[in-house]
């Protein structure tokens, strides 16, 4: 059995008590994570790219992105790793207040992987936070080379059985 590591988690948000948030929602989903948080738009890339101040590359599993960043503004952002053929991989989930169409909209057309408004009550801040670290730590593949190890008995672990893959199912009738 593989052993799964830390989701390495990159949260971008200014918002204190948002960060405290999420931090305290991660800590109690038994989801094994690891946080690095930003908080100004500009120290995204330089730190995913490994430019300087940075002595490396940061590679994360998955980016949880504000929109309203002072600095290089969110969608920004995600334009521009999702333009950026090593980092375009790599998971972003909008994790923000806004409820806007034209945001909402904006992100996807960028390539966000998700768009979540936050909640307002702790419950359902906690519910969200354990079911996208959920998801990424144990349902979710990645390329080789980034995401998590996957564990021996998950969904995508082994191939299926000889009889399941080799089954021809019956095209449907176009009549």
């Amino acid at each position: 059995m593989v052993a799964t590591r830390p989701l390495r988690v990159l949260l971008i948000d200014d918002d204190p008590p948002d960060v405290e948030m999420v931090r305290e929602a991660m800590r109690v989903s038994g989801v094994a994570c690891r946080l690095t948080v930003l908080t100004h738009g500009d120290e995204v890339l330089p730190l995913l790219r490994g430019e300087p101040p940075n002595q490396s590359r940061f590679l994360p599993d998955l980016i949880l992105l504000d929109i309203n960043l002072p600095g290089a503004g969110g969608i920004g952002i995600l334009e521009a790793i999702k333009s950026d053929r090593e980092l375009a991989p790599t998971p972003v989930v909008v994790f923000t207040t806004s409820r806007y169409a034209r945001d909402i909209e904006v992100a996807y057309r960028g390539r966000a992987n998700a768009y979540i408004c936050k909640p307002i009550d702790w419950a359902s801040f906690q519910r969200i936070i354990a079911g996208v670290t959920r998801f990424w730590q144990g349902v979710a593949r990645q390329p080789s080379g980034g995401g998590p190890q996957i564990r021996v008995g998950s969904p995508c672990s082994s191939p299926p059985p000889p009889e399941r893959a080799e089954k021809q199912y019956p095209r449907p009738r176009t009549d």
